[in-house]
């Protein structure tokens, strides 16, 4: 069963999606360290990103393959990333989680 996810080729929203939820100090380790098993992804290194800022550039640069999974897809997985990343009660993270998904049919 562990070779099989080895050789699976996962998008950073899914990999975060399927590993976010364990345990790391860091919010950014949790992401950046999740870059190096994605496939095609062009999210940038930055530290001094604020999590807000970071949730929203994944959200940029994942939203093809979002989307591509359709709008109740990418509505759940908007708010189960937010989740993840700490920001479940984050108003301008809400904001922008919302403003991604009306986006949908852009």
């Amino acid at each position: 069963m562990r070779e099989q996810w080895k050789n699976e080729k996962l998008h950073l929203h899914e990999a975060l999606l399927r590993w976010g939820h364990h345990e790391c100090q860091n919010v950014h380790d949790k992401v950046y360290e999740l870059v190096g098993l994605a496939v095609e992804t062009s999210l940038e290194i930055d530290l001094s990103m604020s999590i807000v800022d970071l949730f929203e550039e994944v959200l940029r640069v994942e939203k093809g393959k979002i989307h591509a999974h359709g709008y109740r897809c990418s509505r759940d997985c908007t708010a189960r990333l937010r989740s993840i990343l700490g920001l479940r009660e984050d108003a301008r993270a809400q904001q922008v989680e919302i403003g991604f998904v009306k986006r949908y049919k852009e």
